[in-house]
């Protein structure tokens, strides 16, 4: 268990300060520790953008981008320590920070992911040979993906999986690392530029006994981004692209691999406004899927919406999760396996992570999260006990502090257990 001590218990009554959420619905109750910063046992200071999570036993390993250490007395003029040199951290069951050295010395390693693997140890899937600006949506170069594990504070050696050229590898655009039944799984969007338009498809890399294979998806224009998760011994996935046959703008296409995929099927987007930022969680026998839909770069649109869909994608009902600037990017994740809960910057921002959870079908807004939050959005592990770890940021606000920092908080979140 990562201790980190729990310091309010708030009653998590639903409110109506933005329309759409319920009066009606039942309350959650949430409790939230105190944030905590990342530090070294000898004082010095973790800053991390963390884009993945895993646990293995009561070990939790966190890695990302722009990675770095500060030293004890840092203020905010003080240059970060070794750069590209390490790739995250562990957090052990006594709370304790150890630092996660970069596998790939002296290459740069890009975009990990890293996934549970017996025995406290943990998987990990990893990029080299980027473009220096490493972020394009459509990178250019030739890419080679690499695999290892790592455990009580070693790497075993990297083995090469692929080399790809025109690959979409960034976690925003690809799918986590997932395992099931001892096997590993990754999705990733590919583009192909055979004529003027830009083909391409999807990538499903799957480790089996050791061996990696890969299946290809073709679609009617190259993906965007993808998510997807392990269902029985298939595959289910989300993408989202533009089907000209439909509209000038992308929509979210839901499809299946079983041995072979299924021919995506459009769940949502009319053509008229882009899709973007699809989530997608199991909820019982059915998932739920969410994603924005908003007029391209202009985030005072954002519609954050939710569905329900079958095993087939099918619709069962759909609804808003909430609207405007503070829903992108935001974070889906579960509690006790039948509540969707969704995270996102409070308002106003800086310090505050904002909550809504699904309850039957309605959106319930439970009390914001105060926690330095000045990343992206609140990286979300979770723990046994309807408990989450979140991952914020924090930048210097007076001389005295570091540059950037990063910080823990532990959540509680408890909600009724006789409705779905």
């Amino acid at each position: 268990m990562i201790r980190i001590r729990v310091a309010a218990v708030i009653a998590a009554s639903v409110l109506t300060a933005r329309a759409g959420f319920s009066q009606a619905a039942p309350a959650c109750s949430t409790m939230a520790g105190p944030s905590r910063r990342l530090e070294l046992p000898d004082g010095r200071i973790v800053s991390a953008d963390f884009r993945s999570m895993a646990r293995s036993g009561s070990t939790v390993l966190a890695v990302g981008r722009h990675a770095y250490v500060f030293p004890a007395s840092a203020g905010s003029r003080t240059p970060p320590q070794l750069p590209d040199s390490i790739i995250g951290v562990t957090i052990d069951g006594r709370g304790a920070v150890s630092l996660v050295p970069n596998p790939s010395l002296p290459l740069r390693v890009f975009h990990p992911r890293v996934a549970p693997a017996p025995n406290g140890q943990f998987h990990a899937l990893w990029v080299t040979g980027l473009d220096s600006v490493v972020d394009l949506p459509e990178p250019a170069d030739t890419a080679t993906l690499w695999h290892a594990t790592y455990g009580n504070g070693q790497w075993t050696a990297p083995s090469r999986v692929m080399t790809v050229r025109g690959a979409r590898l960034n976690p925003e655009l690809a799918s986590a690392l997932m395992a099931h039944n001892g096997e590993l799984a990754v999705l990733f969007p590919f583009v192909e530029r055979r004529s003027a338009l830009a083909e391409g498809g999807a990538i499903l890399l799957r480790r089996r006994a050791g061996r990696w294979l890969a299946d290809t998806l073709r679609t009617s224009a190259a993906p965007v981004i993808i998510r997807a998760l392990y269902r029985g011994e298939g595959i289910i996935s989300l993408l989202t692209f533009t089907d000209t046959t439909v509209g000038r703008s992308e929509g979210l296409y839901f499809s299946r691999f079983e041995g072979g995929w299924s021919r995506p099927v459009r769940i949502a987007g009319d053509g008229t406004l882009p899709v973007t930022a699809p989530m997608l969680v199991p909820r019982d026998n059915d998932h739920v899927a969410s994603w924005i839909e908003w007029r391209w770069m202009d985030a005072q649109s954002a519609k954050l919406e939710w569905m329900l869909i079958d095993s087939t994608g099918r619709s069962i009902v759909r609804g808003r999760v909430d609207s405007g600037p503070p829903t992108y990017p935001y974070e889906l994740t579960m509690v006790g396996g039948r509540h969707p809960l969704w995270l996102y910057r409070g308002t106003p921002a800086g310090n505050l992570v904002a909550l809504a959870v699904l309850l039957d079908s309605t959106i319930a807004r439970l009390p914001s999260v105060v926690a330095p939050f000045r990343n992206p959005l609140p990286s979300t592990l979770a723990l046994p006990g309807n408990r989450f770890l979140l991952f914020t940021q924090k930048l210097a606000l007076t001389d005295s502090e570091p540059m950037a920092a990063s910080f823990v908080t532990e959540l509680e979140v408890r909600c009724p257990t006789g409705r779905r």
